[in-house]
C-alpha cells in the first residue's frame, strides 16, 4: 500500500450473506437432513451456473446458529456483488 491508503476492509460472511439475499442470490431451506437432502440439493444447485447460493438453516440434530451455504460463486452477478462492483 502507497501513502495513506487503507486496507481494504474485509468482509464479514453474515454481511456478504445479507447482501445476497438483498439481491434475490440466496435460496433458504430451513429444517434439510443432513445426511439425506442436503447433497441432493447442493448437486442440483451446482448443475447450472447462475443458481442461486443455498443457505440451510434449523438443520435436524444442530444448533440453530449452525448452518450450511453452498454454491456460493458459480454466478455472474455474485462475483462482482462480492467485490463491490456493479451487477
Amino acid at each position: 500500500m502507497h501513502g495513506n491508503q487503507k486496507p481494504p476492509r474485509s468482509q464479514d460472511l453474515r454481511e456478504w450473506i445479507a447482501q445476497m439475499e438483498a439481491a434475490g442470490e440466496i435460496l433458504r431451506i430451513k429444517g434439510a437432513d443432513r445426511e439425506r437432502e442436503i447433497g441432493g440439493v447442493v448437486d442440483i444447485a451446482m448443475r447450472k451456473m447462475g443458481r442461486p447460493a443455498v443457505l440451510f438453516d434449523e438443520v435436524p440434530g444442530y444448533a440453530p446458529n449452525f448452518r450450511v451455504l453452498a454454491n456460493l460463486f458459480p454466478s455472474v452477478k455474485r462475483f462482482p456483488l462480492t467485490l463491490g462492483l456493479p451487477a
